[in-house]
């Protein structure tokens, strides 16, 4: 599977765990850079999918990169920008929003709303339509809560589930995954990072990243996706 190059600038310590989570994982390829001579130069050299900018920084404000980025004729120009900023200087910023910016955020939030929107942006990995039963067992706050439903599409790094109960974002669960033609099932952990409602997607359900997989099942569910990608699943 092709590697998602992603680079990140003055990542905000209070969002360490976006870099040691998502970022981590296969199919992304993170670099992180913290002054502004290493970020320009980083941006001359191969493309990126997605760049993470934490401004101000280094001397460095967002108005003075962004032109630089969408130049037509650097490596970059074509890949997606989250920007996160001080609260206060969020609203400043979203005059740039379809001017070359692609999200805005503030500095505050918390690190599953910045996976939501990595996801979000560059469509973390190629997803197919499937209709897989799934078994999962989700922790609901003091409660434990075994769930069956159906996956609609699916990922090497997340899957769209199709149940009418929904869980809160943030909610951790195991899972048991059993792929067509498979002997074992897949088992691990995601996360659930957003919700959709039938009247505005066309399936009413929960949208999760995976937090775990044995590299047996990552290597499984990579084979499938590529398989149903090439109409042999």
């Amino acid at each position: 599977m092709e590697a998602v190059r992603v680079l990140s600038f003055n990542f905000p310590p209070e969002l360490h765990a976006v870099q040691t989570g998502l970022l981590s994982r296969p199919p992304f390829a993170a670099e992180a850079v913290s002054r502004a001579a290493e970020l320009l130069m980083r941006l001359e050299g191969p493309p990126y999918r997605l760049m993470i900018l934490s401004m101000p920084g280094d001397g460095l404000e967002f108005k003075q990169i962004l032109p630089i980025i969408r130049d037509p004729k650097m490596p970059c120009s074509k890949g997606a920008v989250i920007l996160l900023t001080p609260q206060e200087r969020v609203d400043e910023h979203r005059a740039y929003l379809q001017k070359g910016l692609n999200v805005v955020l503030s500095r505050a939030v918390c690190p599953d709303v910045v996976e939501l929107e990595i996801a979000r942006q560059i469509e973390v990995a190629p997803r197919v339509s499937t209709r897989i039963m799934l078994r999962l067992k989700a922790k609901v706050q003091t409660q434990n809560a075994m769930i069956m439903c159906q996956t609609a599409n699916i990922s090497a790094t997340g899957l769209f589930l199709v149940h009418k109960t929904i869980l809160p974002v943030g909610t951790r669960f195991t899972f048991e995954l059993m792929l067509p033609g498979a002997k074992v099932p897949i088992t691990g952990e995601a996360r659930i990072v957003r919700h959709a409602l039938k009247t505005k997607e066309k399936y009413e359900g929960m949208g999760a990243v995976f937090t775990a997989l044995s590299p047996d099942g990552q290597r499984s569910l990579q084979e499938f996706v590529a398989r149903s990608q090439a109409g042999g699943a």
